[in-house]
C-alpha cells in the first residue's frame, strides 16, 4: 500500500501563509496512515487517543504535546469522544529558520533525532487562541509565529530536564523497555538501577511523577499493543513474555486501557499496516 504523503500547500485556506491552525472538536481524527512534508505540532487539551507513530504506538492525553516532523508517519485511533486538540502546521522554511535560532544542539536532539518528541503534562496554553478565526490575517501570522517560539523554548527546556536526569535511573529506563526486563518487572527496575525499591518509588516520582509499577504496567500494555499490531505472535505468548499474572487479566486490563480488546484490535491489523 502506497503511503499518503500530505504536502502544505494542499492544505485548505493554505494559500501563501506560513502557518495553519486548528482547533479540533467533534471530529474524528486522521486513522489513514500517512506523512506529510512540514511540520506540525499537535498538542491535546482534553480527552485520549491512540497514536501510531513511525510503527510505534503512544497513548495521548490531555496535556500532552507531540511534534511532528516531514516524513513522520502516523495516524490515530481508539478516540474518545471528547477529544479536543490544538494543531499548528509549519512550512518546513518557516520551522527551521524560527528553529535555527536556538542551534545545531537543538535540530541534532529534537529534529534529527530518530525518536519522537513529546512533552506530558506541559501546560503551553498561558494564552487563549480560541477566538483565533475572529482574528486578522496579520494576527494570526505573528500569533503562531509567538505560539512556535514558545513552543520550541519548551523543548529546549524539557530536554535539559531530561538531561538532568540521573545515569543510573536514565539506564534503568532505557533498559527496562526490553521485553525480558518488562517481563521480570519492578525487581529488573531495582537491579539495573542499583537502587532500593524505596528509593526508586522517589526517584521515579521526582522525575515522572509516578510509581514505577504504573510506568512498567504502562510500558507493558503499550509494548502488548504494538505486538499486536506489528507481529504475529499469538496474544497468549504476547501475554506471558511481557509478565502479565494471566491471559484473563491482560484482557482486562488491555480493554481498560484502550476501549478494545486484543483478538478485536489483531482483527484490525490491516487498517495498521502499509
Amino acid at each position: 500500500m502506497k503511503l499518503l504523503n500530505y504536502e502544505f500547500e494542499k492544505i485548505k485556506n493554505a494559500e501563501k501563509r506560513n502557518y495553519i491552525f486548528q482547533l479540533v472538536r467533534n471530529r474524528t481524527l486522521s486513522s489513514i496512515y500517512h506523512s506529510h512534508d512540514f511540520y506540525e505540532v499537535v498538542y491535546f487539551l482534553q480527552g485520549e487517543a491512540t497514536h501510531l507513530l513511525n510503527e510505534k504506538s503512544y497513548c495521548c492525553t490531555a496535556n500532552l504535546m507531540v511534534l511532528l516532523r516531514p516524513n513522520d508517519r502516523h495516524c490515530f485511533t481508539n478516540q474518545s469522544d471528547d477529544v479536543v486538540l490544538f494543531s499548528l502546521s509549519v512550512r518546513r522554511e518557516e520551522f527551521e529558520a524560527i528553529a535555527d535560532i536556538y542551534g545545531k544542539d537543538f535540530f541534532n536532539q529534537i529534529i534529527r533525532s530518530d525518536n519522537p518528541f513529546f512533552c506530558e503534562h506541559c501546560s503551553l496554553l498561558n494564552y487563549s487562541l480560541f477566538d483565533y478565526e475572529n482574528m486578522s490575517a496579520n494576527m494570526k501570522e505573528y500569533d503562531c509565529k509567538f505560539l512556535l517560539s514558545c513552543i520550541l523554548h519548551y523543548c529546549i527546556k524539557h530536554n535539559e530536564l531530561k538531561s538532568a536526569i540521573p545515569s543510573s535511573l536514565s539506564f534503568a529506563i532505557n533498559e527496562i523497555k526490553k521485553i525480558e526486563n518488562l517481563h521480570e518487572g519492578i525487581e529488573s527496575m531495582v537491579r539495573l538501577s542499583n537502587y532500593s525499591q524505596t528509593h526508586l518509588a522517589r526517584m521515579m516520582k521526582k522525575y515522572f511523577n509516578t510509581t514505577p509499577k504504573h510506568y512498567i504496567n504502562e510500558l507493558r500494555l503499550q509494548k502488548a499493543y504494538d505486538c499486536i499490531i506489528l507481529t504475529q505472535k499469538s496474544l497468549e505468548l504476547i501475554s506471558e513474555e511481557l509478565g502479565f499474572n494471566s491471559y484473563s487479566h491482560f484482557n482486562k486490563i488491555f480493554k481498560e486501557r484502550f476501549s478494545v480488546t486484543p483478538a478485536s484490535l489483531r482483527k484490525k491489523k490491516k487498517i495498521w499496516t502499509v
